[in-house]
């Protein structure tokens, strides 16, 4: 069966455009630590060209996280963390010197806004592709099952297998 592919009319059309994502559990319970009005870096190795359409498109994001590594009773496919995602910075987009893209202005604003424990990252480390902006990180009192978001592509659940990277999908309910 050959997997369908969002295409920009998708996420332009769609109203309710959401974003899912993996992440580490340590750097979700840290974001969520620094308070509601508190914004985030996060990085990316995969490019979120569909993510940066919506974003543009539509305004900030909700974006649901299921945690990679997480405490025993997160593990499974659970989303147990929400923010909203306000911006999105494609690397291979920008112009920079590559031997000091930390000193491009875009990725300066960006990267003012790392955890404490990304800071010690080199930019270009897992080979970066990526950067986006998150802000309000909290950690939800009721996880749910990721399987209930649904792909904007195909308009089926998100598969209980879904590793990295990140997906397109409605805002839940």
């Amino acid at each position: 069966m050959k997997k369908k592919v969002i295409t920009p009319r998708k996420v332009k059309d769609a109203e309710d455009v959401a974003v899912f994502a993996r992440n580490h559990w340590i750097y979700l319970v840290e974001a969520a630590g620094r308070g509601k009005s508190a914004l985030t870096t996060f990085r990316a190795s995969t490019k979120w060209k569909s993510a940066w359409i919506a974003l543009n498109e539509h305004g900030p994001r909700q974006i649901y996280f299921s945690p990679i590594d997480p405490p025993k009773q997160y593990e499974g496919p659970l989303v147990t963390h929400q923010a909203t995602l306000h911006s999105i910075l494609l690397l291979d987009e920008i112009e920079t010197h590559l031997s000091e893209p930390e000193m491009n202005p875009e990725v300066k604003r960006f990267l003012e806004n790392e955890l404490v424990s990304t800071k010690k990252e080199e930019l270009w480390d897992g080979n970066v592709n990526t950067l986006y902006l998150i802000g309000g990180c909290s950690k939800l009192e009721k996880p749910f099952y990721y399987t209930e978001l649904i792909k904007i592509a195909d308009e089926e659940p998100i598969d209980e297998k879904f590793n990295y990277s990140y997906s397109i999908c409605h805002a839940k309910k």
